[in-house]
């Protein structure tokens, strides 16, 4: 299995008392945050869940029941209050309540224990992994492995046509947390005549009010587009047709797509958080930036103008990408040891 994000953590419970090993391969960070992202409502990342209240906090934040009783009551009375509601499930499953005020420590203690059920996790961030280790998983438990894709595609899209100017590229979620606003300020802080051109590829409809800003911070610079989503088998299209692929997440992000530009030679700039910075090495298939660091984006895109070659050097440097063929018989490898327990 994957996340249990919407299946709940006692699908690991109900295999385990039938007898049925379970790996997991922890992809995302929903056991220890019930946000999924460690991003806090204030867009800063989170160190982890020390205490219920901490997640309490952040899942209330933007909810009447935080804020009203705030106005009238003392910090620490609003706490011991909403920590003691939070354990009716009679109150926290009706409106504007529901998936914000719970029992956080009672999630904390269910979802450790089903994790302490699993037999191995597969994971393929370091980051996450020392993560889960500080929940309570013994080390010996988690498998670092990264991931594989199926590269099959990638043959027919591994040189670029030459171009007069660099064609830089996101692909992603149109989302706060994907960070394709840094993306924009960066090129717009150009000189107008840099020889530049940005794809931004993704649906504008998923957040509607942040897609907006980003289509009018773009208005007035006509070397950024967006072309929308396309099916993911023009992934190699789509690659082949940039020179370099931005990743400007502000969370951390260890998204396909960094592979998916790799299998088809093409460097990726990427921020320099965990997930990003254990797929991307700098000076080798890539670049990093800072989180949020705009500025430094933009330095790094004038790099590329600057040093034609830079973009050559970085590709002749690419790596083979993990095929699915190989990360299946990881797998496989996997499930052998443990059945034999």
């Amino acid at each position: 299995m994957t996340s249990c994000n919407t299946l709940s953590g006692s699908l690991i419970t109900a295999a385990r008392r039938r007898g049925v090993p379970v790996v997991l391969t922890a992809t995302d960070f929903w056991f220890v945050c019930a946000r999924n992202t460690l991003l806090k409502p204030d867009g800063s990342l989170c160190s982890g869940p020390e205490t219920p209240w901490k997640c309490a906090q952040c899942m209330l934040a933007d909810a009447k029941a935080y804020r009203w009783p705030r106005r009238l009551l003392p910090k620490e009375t609003v706490a011991s209050l909403l920590q003691a509601v939070g354990r009716f499930p009679v109150v926290t499953n009706r409106r504007g309540f529901r998936g914000m005020l719970g029992d956080w420590q009672g999630r904390f203690d269910f979802l450790r224990q089903a994790l302490q059920q699993v037999d191995r996790i597969v994971t393929a961030s370091r980051f996450l992994r020392t993560f889960l280790i500080r929940y309570g998983v013994s080390p010996e438990r988690i498998q670092e492995s990264s991931y594989g894709i199926d590269t099959e595609w990638a043959t027919s899209f591994q040189t670029k046509s030459p171009s007069p100017r660099l064609r830089v590229g996101f692909i992603g979620q149109i989302l706060p947390a994907k960070g394709p606003d840094l993306l924009v300020r960066a090129v717009r802080s150009l000189s107008p005549d840099a020889p530049v051109e940005v794809r931004i590829y993704g649906d504008l409809s998923k957040a509607p009010q942040y897609s907006e800003t980003l289509l009018e911070q773009a208005r007035l610079d006509r070397r950024i587009s967006f072309p929308g989503t396309f099916d993911n088998s023009q992934m190699g299209r789509v690659l082949s047709e940039i020179d370099v692929l931005v990743v400007p997440s502000i969370w951390y992000d260890f998204p396909l797509v960094i592979p998916s530009a790799f299998a088809t030679k093409t460097p990726v700039v990427a921020t320099n958080l965990p997930g990003m910075n254990e797929s991307v090495t700098p000076e080798v298939d890539g670049l990093l930036f800072d989180r949020h660091d705009w500025e430094g984006l933009a330095s790094i895109i004038r790099r590329f103008i600057d040093d034609p070659g830079l973009l050559e050097r970085l590709r002749t440097r690419i790596q083979p990408v993990k095929t699915m063929r190989e990360f299946a018989a990881e797998c496989l490898d996997i499930y052998a040891c443990i059945g034999k327990r």
